[in-house]
């Protein structure tokens, strides 16, 4: 979509990592499709397996905090797969586990998923992604957008 200056953005993909439908739900009707294309999987196996075939450009890890050592795991492996991509870590409430997620490199730490929230964080995560001129490296240094 034209972004006021004539530049048309890419669709970004957002793929939330669920037990449940309700956040990727909540992100189908908020977020524009024009920008955003959601889609939900469940934790485990085939997140990693879906998130190699699907490349997301974001990664909403969602109540991380009822199975943090698996959630370390997938973010691990994750990132291995694809280095670049923004992770939006929610928890239902904080524990000492959260500074382990932030140092594994998430954008984003939420302990609670407040919706209007979210839309934002995920908004400021493809604000992000597009300021690199390649998405494929990272942001000269030094460099002001």
């Amino acid at each position: 979509m034209d972004a006021g200056d004539g530049i048309r953005k890419r669709v970004l993909k957002v793929m939330v990592v669920e037990t449940g439908p309700a956040t990727g739900h909540y992100l189908n009707v908020h977020l524009p499709r024009s920008r955003f294309e959601v889609s939900s999987c469940a934790p485990g196996k085939g997140f990693l397996a879906e998130a190699k075939a699907t490349r997301p450009d974001i990664v909403v890890l969602d109540r991380f905090d009822e199975r943090p050592r698996a959630a370390e795991v997938e973010l691990e492996l994750l990132k291995e797969i694809r280095p670049e991509v923004r992770v939006i870590a929610v928890a239902g409430e904080s524990s000492p586990n959260d500074a382990r997620l932030l140092e594994q490199g998430v954008f984003f730490y939420m302990a609670e998923d407040e919706g209007p929230a979210i839309v934002q964080v995920i908004e400021a995560a493809a604000r992000s992604l597009e300021a690199r001129k390649d998405p494929g490296s990272e942001p000269d240094r030094g460099e002001v957008r």
